[in-house]
């Protein structure tokens, strides 16, 4: 219970003074407009890459280039096989106790006139099989048709 003595309108007019007092002394700020977020890629945004693929047939004239798009995890072996199942390319292949060996493409087999199909990757030659060497994005494969120079 609160007791108010008589000199109630004093004690009004001082509670009234106090009161606005603080909330004048009070800031109203308008509210900041909220920056947008900065959108940030999906965890599952599947990421391409891309690589050039050759096939020298030996002379400059017999070439075939493929600009392939693909993601994930590939290995040259991959990226063949899906230019086969397309139809661009017809490939032969021998496996073996040392992995998957390239016999020929588009028909042209190696053995002929002592040449063989030799890969590079990014004009080096690879040193691994086909199905080992990963593929990265922006590299550049070349198949060539040309003697062993081992």
């Amino acid at each position: 219970m609160i007791k108010m003595k008589k000199n109630t309108g004093l004690a009004l007019i001082l509670l009234a003074s106090s009161l606005i007092i603080i909330g004048g002394s009070c800031k109203t700020e308008t509210p900041k407009t909220q920056e947008p977020e900065q959108e940030s890629p999906p965890q599952n945004e599947i990421i391409k890459k891309q690589t050039t693929l050759l096939i020298n047939f030996g002379d400059e004239v017999n070439q075939k280039e493929f600009n392939l798009e693909f993601s994930g995890e590939k290995t040259v072996y991959d990226l063949l096989g899906e230019l086969a199942s397309q139809n661009k390319v017809e490939m032969e292949v021998k496996e073996s106790d040392f992995g998957i060996f390239l016999e020929s493409i588009d028909g042209i087999e190696g053995g002929q006139d002592d040449k063989y199909w030799l890969y590079y990757v990014n004009d080096q030659m690879a040193p691994v099989g086909i199905a080992e060497q990963k593929v990265e994005d922006g590299d550049k494969i070349e198949f060539k048709f040309e003697k062993n120079p081992f």
